[in-house]
């Protein structure tokens, strides 16, 4: 009978003694962050489109109630009540310490990969600086003779006063002299073509390679983006809770106004409600099929964050005796709802590139893979 209190006792003197959020919205802000990510903006559409639209959002929603929610509570429960991270929650089984551990190199390389996304971020906005900007034209040194700028289907200056060879479906292009003849040389021969912000990304970011065997160069400029990230990180989490808790006033608020703005302007693009139809249309055909399901179920865990760590971390610096059930209804309903809304804004924009350049909106953005 007195074994309860005393452990209560405990819990909340370690808990004070270790920290805690300064209020309920530090907490439920940094979750937000946190879940809040690129399985949601990204990620999520592409799987929705592809997994039959606005039908997929039977299985999602399915998945999300029925196993999600609970994993959700139980782990952000476990950790308020031991007050305690993931690689000590499983000290009262010895046996499961290892997957403590285990998650800890998840979060770890979470860290890395979202830093190396927040370099590339970085590295767009020094170049937004630059007039005009360089992924509009492709007058740059990383375009090639297929790509297409806003101003049509046609090379761009670099790659006029040329004539070209076309031999076993292979374009070859010479130069002519200046004071010979000038011709305009179509760039988009047997539909090999290339727009000029995907060349950017692709020739200029990521400067990718033929293969893995073909290492190519440091992109020095991208490669001080990644350090000065991981300098703003250390700074961000240097006080731990106290420091966090006032960062994501701005980190997890500022991406929900920039969303809504983009939505907006989305909105009034030619062409943006085909694309938002497009996203939510449904094809129940695929909605029920054994591989959506799975599909389902996999984007529910890799957007809502939960199975690797972060949500013990999170509520362990909770009050012992906070509202988890409430927290988590409330995390769980407005992160996914994230999801819907960056889908929403991705395909306004499909839907308007989709009818500028006259195609259709699954051929807009080619993968890189």
């Amino acid at each position: 009978m007195l074994k309860m209190p005393l452990r209560k006792t405990t819990t909340v003197e370690e808990g004070l003694n270790r920290g805690q959020w300064t209020n309920k919205m530090d907490y439920i802000l940094s979750v937000m962050g946190w879940s809040v990510g690129l399985g949601n903006l990204w990620r999520f559409p592409y799987v929705c489109m592809k997994n039959g639209g606005g039908a997929f959002l039977i299985p999602y929603i399915v998945c999300l109630v029925t196993f999600s929610l609970p994993i959700f509570f139980l782990e952000a429960s476990v950790g308020q009540f031991l007050g305690k991270g993931c690689t000590n929650v499983f000290n009262v089984c010895p046996l499961l310490k290892g997957v403590g551990y285990s998650m800890t190199t998840v979060i770890f390389l979470y860290g890395v990969i979202y830093t190396i996304i927040n370099a590339w971020i970085l590295y767009y906005i020094g170049h937004s600086f630059v007039s005009p900007l360089p992924w509009t034209t492709c007058d740059n040194e990383w375009n090639s003779p297929n790509c297409i700028s806003h101003q049509g289907y046609k090379c761009q200056s670099k790659y006029q006063n040329m004539t070209r060879n076309e031999t076993d479906d292979v374009t070859s292009y010479k130069q002519y002299n200046a004071s010979s003849v000038n011709t305009t040389v179509v760039c988009t021969t047997h539909g090999s073509w290339i727009t000029a912000p995907e060349e950017f990304w692709r020739e200029n970011v990521l400067q990718m390679s033929s293969g893995i065997s073909e290492l190519g160069t440091i992109n020095w400029k991208l490669m001080l983006c990644f350090f000065f990230i991981w300098l703003v990180v250390g700074l961000c989490v240097i006080k731990g809770v106290k420091s966090i808790g006032k960062i994501v006033y701005v980190t997890a608020i500022l991406p929900y106004i920039l969303l809504f703005v983009f939505l907006v302007h989305g909105l009034t693009l030619d062409g943006s409600v085909d694309g938002i139809v497009f996203f939510f249309k449904p094809n129940f055909a695929k909605a029920f099929t054994f591989e959506v399901r799975v599909a389902a179920a996999i984007q529910v865990f890799y957007s809502l964050g939960i199975s690797n760590g972060a949500l013990y971390a999170f509520s362990s610096f909770n009050k012992f005796h906070n509202n988890t059930l409430r927290d988590t209804c409330i995390l769980t309903f407005v992160c996914e709802g994230s999801s819907i809304l960056a889908g929403a804004v991705i395909f306004s924009v499909l839907g308007y590139l989709a009818k500028k350049y006259s195609i259709p909106i699954e051929d807009v953005v080619k993968s890189v893979y």
